[in-house]
């Protein structure tokens, strides 16, 4: 499942004060047209037709200290914290101020997980999201 952030139309549940972004700080998001955006304690949960056994999420910080946290769970209720390996690609002074882009990736999911819920915090503009499932 892929979720190039254009609509909520692939969210199967959502909370806080969120907001898509299509010309909001264009240039330095590296001319990304589709970008999620949520003030603190904002999330985004989906729901999977089948075990999910990894998940790649690609943003970008637009506040230095941003970040998301990933969890999986079984059902709606009982969401288990993620380990995730970050990537980070940060981009020399440049008259863009190009923000940094990051993709956080796991492959440690639970057994049985069928739901991923993903919370933002200010600054951090999500511009893809990949869950893989079986």
């Amino acid at each position: 499942m892929i979720d190039e952030m254009e609509n909520f139309d692939k969210v199967f549940l959502k909370s806080g004060e969120l907001q898509l972004f299509t010309f909001h700080d264009l240039r330095k998001a590296k001319e990304d047209r589709s970008r999620l955006t949520g003030n603190d304690g904002s999330y985004i949960v989906y729901k999977l037709p089948a075990n999910v056994y990894a998940v790649k999420v690609d943003l970008f910080i637009a506040k230095e200290g941003s970040e998301i946290e990933i969890f999986a769970g079984e059902d709606i209720e009982n969401f288990a914290h993620l380990n995730i390996t970050e990537q980070r690609y940060s981009f020399a002074k440049n008259d863009y101020g190009l923000f940094d882009a990051v993709s956080y990736s796991s492959e440690n999911i639970l057994p049985n997980a069928r739901f991923v819920k993903i919370n933002l915090n200010g600054g951090v503009q999500i511009s893809r999201i990949e869950i893989s499932y079986k």
